[in-house]
This record gives structure tokens, sequence and C-alpha cells, in this order.
């Protein structure tokens, strides 16, 4: 059996404006501002949280201020409708005297014999006081200088209201894993309980007919109950895990440990653990009265921490001086760690390949490319003629699979030739093939003892001075400012017994140098280029939105975007030239400028979900992207904000009154420019029935860690999305 929740331990919602959501809170409701940090899944957004005097668990009510760009919430299933606290029975005409003098409008009712003050904050967030003798029971610290008499400051949390489509399936949770008890019903009302029946024990079900809520500023986030320890979330992980439903975590939120799991009825729970609590990074007397950031951001946090006042100078009436972020949330630390090889662009730059080398003091190239390319005089000719007597060899044999044989045979001719650099000349199959060989050529590996390290590890460790790699694409796929490659190992080869599929990731692995020649790319077949293009598109898609987007991905991302957008609908209606590529590989190169780091990637949720209609089925990666990104991006903005306006700003639809459906509908053209198909049906594919195992893979692969921040992709989401693609 699992263990029993004692009750509410906090409560998490979107805000607006950061300064008014911490005046109502302090300055009218007389919660104290226990700590001001910032978003650990994103820290370009504050995390504000107002309790009593301690913060003590079961007092909380926690806020995500989005700011003046973030986008209005819409209440409906799913969701919290009231966040209800304790207060003294002889409390009620001081309150909503109080209240009233703050500008809020309180509708007085009676609910299971307690008399309910009903009002709204200045987002919209539905609250409640609740006027009851069990406020003499709570454990809430008195605030001694705070705005509200002790006599009447808040007891914490009474209760929350969720409402549901139906009741069954959430209260199957709250009983079966939860252990709440129905205690009674009053109407589309049912009351539940903890055993433990203090303060903090008390939540209502309510159902609705609305279609389902979506989350922004003026809803509650997630509703968080209390555990003691971490061991008690394991024990309630496997309990989740018996109603066939996916929980996150544990995971250190520095103040708690958590576990997250989102319920049939579609609210997001959180267990979280007691402590260690607040006073973990400041004094008890000194709590909210500075910016305290994540352990890994405070080297940069300085100026931070000087544009958040250590007192306040505001009246009572008002919470503490709080600094509004800028437009999109500017201003947060963080870490942009990414040393890219020398860039080249522009028709005829592979002319320069030699002077390349030369400005890099290297004297002979080895050439790695596929059979195609290799015999291709369109293409073949101006690298040899680039390269001149720099040029060592050709080695024409790579494949889509980029096999570890194939790069052990590039490595002997590396060596046969007396090479001393690489030129991966291609798509991605011929320089992952490439960066296998540096890593080869370095380490001295014989076929046998890298075999069996690939097999043993999945990996080729990257030792010595790694072979220098010039890059030269003719795809449009975007996997050139890299530090990772695929590789995997085939039994037919002879050197494994069964398939392996593995990966290097070294930052020297990252090119030396990479020419971007549209002249190149324009010998490349056209149905091979949109393809590859719809893969390069996205990773700027995805650059805005992910968990560790930076600044500067951000600029380069936003304006790679719309040189691709804009050239890639020009190039599926004008046809491929080099005049065509020109704004698209520009684009290209932008996307891709700090999406591969040492130890993190931008790629995420289309990517994940690209692997997974990839893993075992015909489709090519390219069409696979081509149909799910618009019904991802659909999914992503009703759950979350994913950045939209910045991405609709770059994809120069940031005038549109609704800039999600703008967002998909501007990718949606971008792909039906390029004659790329838009139903899963119409690729070679998953069919409905393999939706599920589809689904097992997109959430378990990787890249999904990369997700906006808050959103929680369930199996039961990837194939609602894939059913709508097809």
């Amino acid at each position: 059996m699992p263990p029993t929740t004692p009750g509410l331990h906090h409560v998490t919602a979107i805000a607006g404006d950061p300064q008014a959501n911490a005046d109502f809170y302090v300055g009218a409701l007389g919660l104290r501002f226990v700590k001001r940090t910032v978003n650990h899944d994103d820290t370009h957004t504050y995390h504000f949280y107002f309790g009593d005097y301690e913060g003590t668990p079961g007092t909380n009510l926690t806020f995500f201020p989005w700011g003046d760009r973030g986008r209005d919430g819409e209440f409906g299933a799913g969701q919290t409708r009231h966040t209800a606290y304790l207060i003294p029975a002889d409390s009620v005409d001081y309150w909503a005297e109080r209240l009233h003098e703050h500008g809020a409008a309180v509708e007085e009712r009676e609910r299971f014999g307690d008399t309910v003050l009903q009002f709204s904050d200045p987002d919209g967030i539905g609250l409640e006081l609740i006027a009851s003798d069990r406020a003499d029971e709570s454990d809430a610290v008195p605030w001694p200088d705070g705005p509200v008499p002790a006599e009447h400051q808040l007891r914490g949390f009474h209760s929350v209201t969720l409402a549901v489509r139906e009741f069954g399936p959430t209260e199957a949770i709250l009983t079966d894993v939860l252990g709440y008890e129905r205690v009674a019903e009053d109407g589309d009302r049912r009351r539940y309980r903890t055993p433990a029946g203090g303060p903090h024990s008390t939540l209502d079900l309510v159902e609705t007919d609305a279609p389902r809520g979506q989350m922004g500023v003026g809803t509650v986030h997630h509703v968080a109950f209390t555990a003691e320890s971490v061991a008690e979330l394991e024990a309630w992980k496997e309990a989740y895990a018996d109603h066939g439903l996916a929980a996150s975590g544990p995971i250190d939120r520095k103040y708690f440990q958590s576990l997250y799991c989102r319920e049939p009825g579609g609210v997001l729970f959180e267990i979280a653990t007691d402590g260690p609590g607040f006073a973990v990074d400041e004094d008890v007397e000194a709590l909210g009265s500075s910016l305290v950031l994540p352990e890994c951001w405070r080297t940069t946090a300085r100026t931070s921490r000087r544009r958040s006042p250590t007192s306040s100078r505001r009246t009572r009436a008002e919470g503490p001086d709080v600094p509004v972020p800028g437009s999109d949330r500017v201003g947060a630390p963080f870490r942009f760690d990414y040393d890219p090889g020398v860039l080249r662009y522009g028709a005829g730059c592979v002319a320069d390949l030699a002077d390349e080398l030369e400005r890099q003091g290297f004297e002979r190239a080895l050439v790695v490319c596929g059979s195609t390319v290799g015999s291709t005089p369109a293409v073949m000719d101006p690298i040899r003629d680039g390269l001149g007597d720099r040029l060592a060899g050709v080695f024409a044999e790579t494949t889509p699979e980029k096999r570890l044989s194939t790069a052990l045979d590039a490595r002997d001719a590396y060596r046969e030739h007396d090479a001393d650099a690489l030129v991966a000349l291609g798509g991605g199959s011929s320089l992952d093939v490439a960066k296998a060989v540096s890593v080869l050529a370095a380490g001295g590996h014989d076929r046998e003892a890298a075999a069996r390290e690939f097999a043993e590890t999945g990996t080729l460790a990257a030792e010595g001075a790694l072979a220098p790699i010039v890059a030269v694409p003719t795809t449009l796929a975007g996997a050139d400012l890299s530090v990772v490659a695929g590789l995997n190992a085939h039994p037919e080869a002879g050197l494994v017994n069964e398939t392996v599929s593995g990966g290097l990731s070294d930052r020297g692995l990252m090119p030396r140098a990479v020419c971007y020649d549209p002249a190149l790319v324009a010998t490349t077949p056209r149905d091979v280029l949109v393809g590859s293009a719809m893969n390069g598109f996205d990773k700027g898609l995805e650059t805005l939105y992910a968990a560790n987007a930076t600044p500067v991905t951000d600029a380069t991302a936003a304006r790679g975007l719309g040189l691709m957008a804009d050239g890639l609908r020009e190039l599926g209606r004008d046809g491929v030239d080099a005049d065509a590529l020109e704004p698209v590989l520009e684009g290209l190169l932008l996307v891709q400028y700090g999406i591969s780091r040492p130890g993190e990637t931008t790629l995420s949720v289309i990517h994940a979900f690209g692997h997974g209609l990839t893993d075992g089925y015909a489709v090519q990666q390219g069409a696979a992207h081509a149909v799910v990104a618009p019904h991802v991006l659909r999914y992503l903005f009703e759950e979350v904000d994913g950045r939209r306006d910045l991405l609709a700003d770059a994809l120069g639809v940031g005038d549109a009154d609704d800039p999600a459906d703008a967002v998909v509908e501007a990718v949606a053209d971008v792909r039906d420019a390029l004659g790329l198909p838009d139903s899963l049906a119409d690729v070679a594919g998953p069919e409905p029935s393999e939706f599920p195992a589809v689904a097992e893979t997109v959430v378990g692969d990787s890249f999904v860690a990369n997700a906006p921040p808050d959103l929680e992709l369930t199996t039961e989401d990837v194939v609602a999305v894939l059913r709508a693609a097809y």
C-alpha cells in the first residue's frame, strides 16, 4: 500500500505582472514573500513563494510570473477552480471589508456548514477564504510585522477545488494512490479528506462540461501534496505505475524533493517532501528579501542581485519591490559554452578549401562522402579544384546506416593516404562517419578492439588529438555545427554479434571549418533537399522553445527561421538553384549556431517524434517531421506558452491575433510549399495500432528533456498527436 498524504503542500499558479502579483498577495492578503527565486526548469522566469512567516508546508501559494508577454489561460476541465485558505470563524467581516478595500469583488456563500468568501486575484485566479473552527488547529506561523493583524491572518490552506469532466478517474487516484476518503457530497461537488483530518487535508471535486482548460496567465499550474521523505515518493511512483500512470522524479527542487504526475482528469499533481525548507539559503528573518538563484547560476548572478532590493520602501498596502523582467523575460542569467569552427559562406566558396586548410596548418585532406556524391562531377570537380594539391584522396563509401565498419575502412584510407585532415562532403551520414574516423585515427583502435568497445558501451572513447574535420554540406539538414555523431554496427560486417546503435560525443568533434556553398547544394536532387530542409527548419523552431534556450541562440535562430521560411517557400515555387538556396542556406547556418554544445542540445519534442516514427519504419526523417511538426506545435501551445510570440515574430506573423495558430499555420505553409506529406497515412510509417509503442519510444527519447519548461509529455499525449497527424 502507498503511504497516505496528510494533505496539501503548496499550489503553483501563473501570474502576469510580477509587481502586481506581489502587491496583492503581500499587501492585500497579508502573506509573507518567503522566497523569490527563478523557475528551475526555465530560469528566464521568476518563481515567487507566498506563505506564513516561515513558509510552512501547507501555507504556500507560489507563482511563475510570465510578465506582459505571457498568454492568458482559459479555465476548463483538468484545472483548479479555487484555492481556499483557512481563516478564523470570527474573521469573516474583517476579510470582506479588507478585500473590498483592495478592489476585489467578493461573494459570500455557505458550503458544508462553513462561510465562504469567494473572489479572484488581479489575474483572475479563483480564491476562497473559508471560515472554520479548524483554523485553530493550523500550524501556520504568524508574521509579526505583517500588514494583517495576527488574529486575522490566513492560516494556510483549507482546500482546493478541482474541475474534471467526470469524477471517477480522478477520484480513483485520490483514494487509491493518495489516501483521500470521500466524506461529503452536495450537488455537483464531492468532498474528500485525508485520514489525518487536520488543516490542509481537504479537497473538493466538481464536474464540468467545459472543454479542457488551457494553461496560461490566470490559471493554476499544479497542486502539490505533502510527503515525509524521498522513500515515500518512490512508493507513490510505484502506486502511480500500478494505475498505468508515468510519474517523473524524484526531482530536487532545493527546498523540497518532488514527484510529478498528470492524473487522468488532466490536473498536474506534485508530491513534495516537507524539507529541507526555505531556510537552507536565507535566515528565517530575511526570507524573501533578496533574489536567490540555483547554485549553478550564482557565479553570474551579481547583476541580478543588485536589481532586487533587500529592503522595501513601499507601503504595507503593496508588496516588496520586484525587478520587472523586460521583453521576453530579459535579464535572467545564463551560461553559453560554444566553440564553433570557421564559417565560410557563399556561392563558389569551396574554391577556397586549400586556402582554409593552409590557414589552419593542414597539408593533406581525405574527402569522405557517399558513392552518389563521389561519382557526381558537378560536386566532385569543384571540390578537387578547391583542394588542389592538398587533396590526399577520396573515400566514397559512406551510407545512411553510418556503420562502424565503414568508419574503420575510412580510417584505414586516412592512414594509407597519409592525410592529416578530413573533408566531410555530403549529408549528415558522411559527417558522422568522418567524426568516427577522427576518433578511430586518434585512438589507435584495431578493428576488433573498436568493435568490442562499441558493443560494450555504444560509443568510442575520444583519446588524444582528434583528426581535424572540414565539413562541406550538400543537404539542408543542419547537422554541421555539432559535437556529436550517430554510429551503428551490424552483424553482417562481422564485427559484432547483434546490432548496436550508439554515438560519439566530444567537443573536439566540432568541425574546424564549414563551407556553405549554395552552388554545390544546388546539385543535390530536389526530393533529397526538401526532406532535409524540414529537418533543418525544425531545428530553428526547437532552439527557440527549448528549455535551455539562450539569448544568443534566440537571436541566431529567430533570424535564421525568418530567412528559411521565406526561402523555402520560394524554393518550393521556383525550383532549386543557387540563387533560391542563398537565403535558405544562410538561414540554416544561423539556426544551427549554438544548438549542439558540450553536454547539451536544443533539439526537443519534434525530433523525439521523428525518432519514434523512423525507428523501425521506412519513413524518411524529414517527411516524418513535415507531418508531425504542426501537430506537435499545436499540442505544445495548448499545454504551455512555448514562446509563441517569439516564434511568431521570427516567422513573420507577429501581428496575428492568435500567435499560436499563426505559428502552426506558418509551419504547415512551409511544409506544403515544399510538397512534403501532411499525413502519417501517406508515408511508410506506423499504423494506428502501433501508436502506443511509438509513443513509448517518443516519451523515452533523450531530447524530451529539452522540452519547454513545465511540459509534461505523456504517452497518451503522444498517441493523441499521432492520431491527429494520421
